[in-house]
């Protein structure tokens, strides 16, 4: 499904070639106008109200056709950055891969927080109190591009912000509310 996405969003940016410059042309156009309309005053065809009118009429135009302009680029330039990172967020699952089994089999700790350390941005706590009871976010380096919300509750993997709650027979631990990277040692 991400696949498909990509490339709807690639081909759209196609697309929004021609159309920009389809817009471009009209936006020219209005430009024209614009002195056609400055001539016919000035030459005395065109009373003032009208000229001024009518040069109002192009401006609000041109508006436009600019506002579509600036939507087209943006769209084209946030499905590049999609594209880059959905590249980026395959290769690191292929490499990761290669890397489970071995890691379950062995039970190796070191490559378990290295995959953690990839993966995870970083970790958010906000405590109820002074005991674990609260809430843990993940927010993974893969998230959805800016602007898009992201990162998901620990959980059980869903968006929003459901508790995770200590379990009975988990230990207390103090804790103290801020946000760390898996990278940073605790302290």
């Amino acid at each position: 499904m991400a696949r498909q996405q990509l490339a709807e969003r690639l081909s759209n940016v196609a697309n929004h070639a021609a159309e920009r410059e389809r817009l471009g042309a009209a936006l020219a156009e209005k430009e024209a106008d614009r002195g056609r309309i400055t001539t016919l005053h000035r030459r005395g065809r065109l009373p003032l109200a009208e000229a001024e009118h009518r040069l109002d009429d192009i401006a609000r135009e041109a508006a436009l056709l600019r506002s579509r302009i600036d939507a087209l680029v943006s769209e084209d330039e946030m499905a590049r950055v999609y594209a880059a990172r959905s590249i980026e967020v395959e290769e690191l699952l292929t490499d990761l891969g290669r890397e489970v089994d071995e890691i379950e089999r062995m039970n190796d700790f070191a490559k378990k927080r290295r995959i953690v350390e990839a993966l995870v941005g970083r970790i958010e706590v906000d405590p109820e109190g002074q005991q674990i009871d609260g809430r843990v976010r993940v927010i993974f380096r893969f998230g959805a591009p800016a602007g898009a919300g992201g990162g998901s509750d620990f959980k059980d993997g869903s968006r929003g912000r459901t508790p995770h709650r200590r379990s009975e027979s988990s230990p207390r631990c103090q804790t103290s509310p801020r946000t760390r990277s898996p990278s940073q040692s605790p302290g």
